[in-house]
């Protein structure tokens, strides 16, 4: 009970914090976008340079947000067509500050896997979590290595929900050799952890859980002593045949004007510098 009720606590100053925050990025992007444009207009790009990789951690950060917002009020995420690769590849820099220098971190990308549904947000919070874990795990040492490929998986069973796995997924694989689990069949339990006082809320997995599954996907663990342990997260490939949208679709074809607009809008906000 007092676990509960310190998670909703928690739950409550991080959901006042990411309000405010969020008004400090609006203003920041808001001024860098502006700056932006002036630049642009007397021809100055180097300078236009700088701003927009400001602007790029500006809306990194607006996403790390939203991963606050998402635990203090379980806000369902926004799936949308993602091709896993490309959008891991810009996420794994963000990723490595968090890891130890000391820690061998691997990847291994199979190229043109389809493109999956899910929120983005949501999805690197998902990776963070299994890395995470897997780096308290190996202590800071070894081999961590994430994978990406298409799989055709038969006769699987969900680490999580026991649920039968089959069909087309794409595969993000989080191995880490040598160490092996205790306790797998409790490792998706809220609060459940084997980490000392202070070290852990054992909401990580959990939360991952409940992201896969919204998302219509399963999660496959393989632990043995000696061998290692490799987190499988199976999300749903979206085919082309299906007539899926991929995130490339719309791209190619004839371009379309923009619209000219005409009126007025009105911007209603207690934050001066966000107005």
């Amino acid at each position: 009970m007092r676990q509960a009720q310190k998670m909703e606590a928690i739950g409550h100053l991080a959901g006042g914090v990411a309000h405010d925050f969020n008004n400090l990025l609006t203003s920041l992007t808001g001024y860098v976008a502006m700056a932006s444009e002036r630049l642009a207009a007397i021809g100055e790009a180097r300078a236009g340079r700088y701003l927009q990789k400001s602007l790029q951690s500006a809306e990194r950060a607006r996403h790390l947000i939203q991963q606050l917002l998402v635990f203090s009020r379980g806000q369902r995420g926004e799936p949308v067509a993602v091709q896993l690769t490309r959008h891991l590849a810009e996420f794994v820099d963000l990723l490595r500050s968090t890891l130890p220098s000391s820690l061998d971190f691997q990847l291994d990308f199979e190229p043109d896997v389809p493109a999956v549904m899910v929120d983005p947000t949501q999805l690197d919070q998902v990776l963070m979590n299994l890395c995470i874990n897997a780096r308290d795990a190996m202590e800071g040492q070894g081999a961590m290595r994430v994978s990406v490929r298409r799989r055709q998986c038969r006769g699987g069973i969900c680490a999580s929900c026991q649920a039968a796995v089959a069909g087309v997924f794409v595969e993000l694989a989080v191995a880490t050799p040598g160490t092996a689990l205790r306790h797998v069949e409790r490792v998706f339990d809220p609060f459940f952890t084997t980490k000392g006082a202070g070290k852990g809320t054992g909401m990580g997995l959990s939360t991952t859980h409940g992201i896969v599954h919204d998302c219509g996907g399963h999660i496959l663990v393989e632990s043995t002593i000696g061998t290692g342990s490799t987190f499988r997260v199976m999300l749903p490939a979206l085919e082309a045949a299906s007539g899926a949208v991929t995130p490339e679709a719309g791209k190619a074809g004839t371009p379309v004007a923009p619209l000219r607009l005409s009126g007025s809008v009105l911007v209603v906000d207690d934050d001066a510098h966000v107005l």
